[in-house]
Order: structure tokens, then sequence, then C-alpha cells
């Protein structure tokens, strides 16, 4: 996937992480939980601490 991006995106915006999913979170009426994705990642990449000093 970087690989990919890096000769069609600036380097800054070529995603330091991928990570694959099944299928998104989605809302009842079918829109896309962004929120709960968010979550997700910063629980998966351990910046829980980092997200609670943040919003403190």
């Amino acid at each position: 996937m970087r690989g990919y991006c890096a000769g069609k995106l600036a380097h800054f915006k070529i995603p330091r992480y991928v990570h694959v999913v099944d299928a998104f979170p989605m809302t009842v009426t079918g829109k896309i939980r962004k929120v709960e994705m968010r979550e997700t990642a910063i629980g998966l990449l351990g910046l829980d601490a980092a997200a609670r000093t943040k919003h403190a």
C-alpha cells in the first residue's frame, strides 16, 4: 500500500499505518461510524494515554 502511494501522493500524505478490516462499523441509516473507527485506531496504536491527555 505504501509503495503504491509513494509514486502517486506527496510524501506527507502517505499513511503510516494500514489496518485491513472485513467491514466498517455502520449506523442504522448506513453511514460509516467514524468516531468508532478513530477509537479503535487509538486502541490499536496504543495511543490511549495520549488521547486522554489531549482532551483533558
